[in-house]
């Protein structure tokens, strides 16, 4: 069984979803393949999701459905400082800004991406 709850999970189906037009017939069905993928990857790959992980994941997915652009950098850029050791700068301000600077700059081209 996946770690990620399945409402979070479905929630993120239908927001890609909504996010990918493709008409009809193919519209009424790609909504629950693309939730049934979610559910599958979740189900397979969840438990190798390190515990201390999960509700830092939940509130990702969570603040990207609600377009919380700034809440998304935010969350993973401080996974990011704590996940990866990054010599001479771990644990400083520098650290932070560097990663700040990577994510903000992802966000922006992702933001621009869904805009059309």
């Amino acid at each position: 069984m996946g770690k990620i709850k399945k409402e979070i999970i479905n929630s993120l189906g239908t927001y890609i979803d909504d996010k990918i037009p493709l008409g009809q017939p193919w519209e009424s069905l790609d909504g629950m393949a693309i939730k049934l993928a979610l559910n599958t990857l979740n189900n397979r790959f969840g438990p190798m999701i390190p515990d201390e992980l999960t509700p830092k994941i939940e509130e990702l997915i969570t603040a990207v459905i609600a377009e919380n652009w700034d809440q998304v950098e935010v969350t993973v850029v401080l996974a990011l400082a704590e996940i990866i050791t990054t010599p001479l700068i771990d644990g400083t301000e520098k650290e932070i800004a560097a990663y700040t600077l990577i994510i903000q700059s992802i966000s922006t081209l992702i933001q621009g991406w869904l805009k059309k």
